[in-house]
């Protein structure tokens, strides 16, 4: 009997181990069409992704702008990406449920910032 008691123990501490430490990862590759929407205003853009295990790159532009390069992380079902220079910057954070993400992106354009939420599909 302590020996069936000892091996119930030990599966379920495996069993509650694994679950611990696993972490899905977003499948965010490929190339999205979204739009910002802001205060006043929506502005459509691009994000072409390339995803290896967590980490994720790619381009993103609004539609008629040229492209500048973003990075990040995606875990389970979220991704979070951007890109910042002396410039300004993005900041892209989302979910992702099957071809759709959702979530808000924040940008810097000297010292204007703006933020706003975004819809975008592959």
């Amino acid at each position: 009997m302590h020996r069936i008691y000892n091996y119930v123990v030990l599966l379920s501490l495996t069993l509650l181990l694994s679950a611990c430490g696993s972490q899905g990862v977003a499948d965010v590759g490929g190339n999205w069409n979204g739009e910002l929407l802001g205060a006043n205003a929506s502005a459509p853009f691009l994000m072409s992704l390339v995803q290896s295990g967590t980490s994720v790159s790619g381009t993103f532009a609004f539609v008629a702008s040229p492209g500048f390069y973003i990075s990040g992380t995606a875990t389970n079902n979220l991704v979070s990406i951007g890109s910042q220079d002396e410039s300004g910057g993005i900041q892209i954070h989302g979910s992702v449920s099957g071809n759709t993400m959702t979530g808000t992106m924040t940008l810097r354009i000297g010292d204007q910032v703006g933020t706003g939420n975004f819809t975008a599909t592959r």
